[in-house]
This record gives C-alpha cells, structure tokens and sequence, in this order.
C-alpha cells in the first residue's frame, strides 16, 4: 500500500469519527420539556413586575434610582402584596355597562387573557379589581383610597385617544375651539359619545369590521385619573393608529404643543409618559395607491 493511499484511509477514518462525534454531539442537545413546549406555543405572557418601591410605599424614580439604589433589598416581600388594577374602559348600552357574556366586554378580555390564566393563589382578590360601571361613583372612589397607582398602560386610537378620551363634538361652546388643557383635565371617569372614527375603529379590530357590532357609547376612565397615575405608558402596535399618527403624538408631547383636539397631546402636561414602539408597526409615511 502506497504512502498516498495510508493518507487517504487515514484521513477518511478521521473525518468519519468527526462526523460520528458531531452526530453525537447533535443528538445529546438539550430539549425543551412538555412544559416549556406548552409555553412557547401559548405565545401569550404576562409579567407582573414590582419594584422595591412598592414594599416601602416611596415613589420610583428612575433617575435618582440609577445612583441612589433602594438600601435593603430584604423589604421585598411579596407574600404581603395587596395589588390593585384598574380597568380603564367598559361598553355602554342601554344605560348599563355591558356584561362579560359580551364576546368584547373589556372585562371579559382581561379575564380571559390575564387574570384567568394566573395562578389562584398569586391572583389578586376581585375585590381589588375595578371596571368603570353605570354608577362611576365607587370607580372614582377607589382611586382615592390611598392606593397608588404606578403605571396607567395604554393605547392610542385612531383619533389620538387613550382610553376612550375622544375629541369632544365641536358644538356649542366647543363649536370654534376645542376644550383648554384646564378644561380637558377635570373630565373625570364618565359615560361618553364614541366618535364615529373609534367606532369604526373598534369594528376593524373587534368586530370584523361590523361597524353595527360597537355600542356608540362607552364608560372611559378620565384625566382625572390618568394624572392620579405615577406613569402612562403608551404602547404603539401600529394596529390602532397608523404611521403618522404615531409621529404625530411623539413630537407634539416631545415639544409640548398641547391641543385637545389632539386628546393624547395633553399627556405632556403629564410628568411622566413612556411611548412603547413595535418597530415593525411602525410603517412609513408615504403616499401611494392600495
């Protein structure tokens, strides 16, 4: 056998150990257990996330947080925990909230894709859970009951609301101008005429385009109260509003050009306001044919 020959027996029994050993090493790979199987195909997760603040009752900034950290992080003690959440909206028809049977009760929703899938024992008491009802009385009501409210999470509608705080009809008093920031700011949790424009809006997402399938009314949480919130954060799917209106916003709150015309202009009277962007919603500006 000639030295060549050796060379190539040689070298093709080493590549054929490589490939067993790479085989071996592909086949003994970890893999994810039926639990964690089950989690990734649920594509759905919530996180509760509290901060030391929460157990020492002092108000988070992020700022002086950064240098100054909370000095005992033994304070965390989550077994203590008595949460409150606040829904910020519920349909109106016929005089009365709508009920969970409704298949777009926003309570429903919540329950569904949040508090149903918790773990009873780490829920919170339904007592601490608050929807806007025909009497907003005990809705206003919970909000002064000592319990802070640290974020307000939201979204922005086709008219530039959070919440439902539309523009108001442009009649009477409001007929030449919109409502002063002043104004704006004392509405309260209340029963409100939709705009047409949310209307159509909410068929789009909620109703498959049935635009007959969304109350005209609603019960909305005020700015009352989104100026009790420490934080509203404002998450842009670019599903509700489109791509200028996503700009639109961010720079008027950015500059503080404040026009209740524009509702979610108003927030940069806010002291603290967090816009969210998933970046493939947020399209382009151009002009073109569809």
């Amino acid at each position: 056998m000639n030295i060549m020959l050796k060379k190539s027996i040689s070298l093709f029994f080493l590549f054929l150990l490589s490939t067993v050993g790479v085989l071996a090493q592909i086949h003994q790979r970890p893999t994810p257990s039926t639990s964690q199987l089950r989690w990734a195909r649920a594509e759905l997760g919530v996180i509760f996330h509290y901060d030391l603040h929460v157990f020492d009752g002092k108000k988070y900034n992020q700022t002086i947080n950064r240098i100054h950290p909370v000095e005992d992080y033994n304070i965390f003690n989550p077994t203590e925990l008595d949460t409150d959440f606040w829904g910020m909206d519920e349909w109106y028809v016929d005089g009365k909230e709508i009920g969970v049977e409704s298949p777009i009760s926003f309570e429903r929703a919540n329950n569904e894709l949040m508090f149903h899938r918790m773990n009873k024992k780490l829920r919170m008491p339904e007592a601490n859970i608050h929807y806007p009802e025909a009497d907003t009385s005990k809705y206003i009501k919970s909000w002064n009951t000592g319990v802070r409210c640290a974020v307000m999470q939201g979204g922005q509608g086709d008219t530039k609301h959070w919440a439902f705080n539309d523009p108001v009809k442009r009649e009477g008093k409001y007929k030449d101008n919109p409502p002063s920031l002043e104004e704006y700011k004392k509405l309260t949790t209340r029963v409100v005429d939709l705009h047409p424009i949310t209307c159509m809006q909410n068929a789009r997402t909620s109703a498959g385009g049935v635009v007959t399938g969304i109350p005209s009314q609603a019960l909305t949480v005020g700015p009352v109260q989104t100026w009790q919130a420490e934080k509203v954060s404002i998450w842009q799917a670019g599903v509700h509003d489109n791509p200028f209106g996503q700009r639109l916003t961010a720079l008027m709150i950015g500059k503080k050009i404040i026009d209740s015309a524009v509702p979610m202009s108003l927030l940069a009277d806010h002291p603290n306001v967090q816009f969210n962007y998933y970046r493939g919603g947020l399209g382009t500006c151009g002009t073109e044919m569809h």
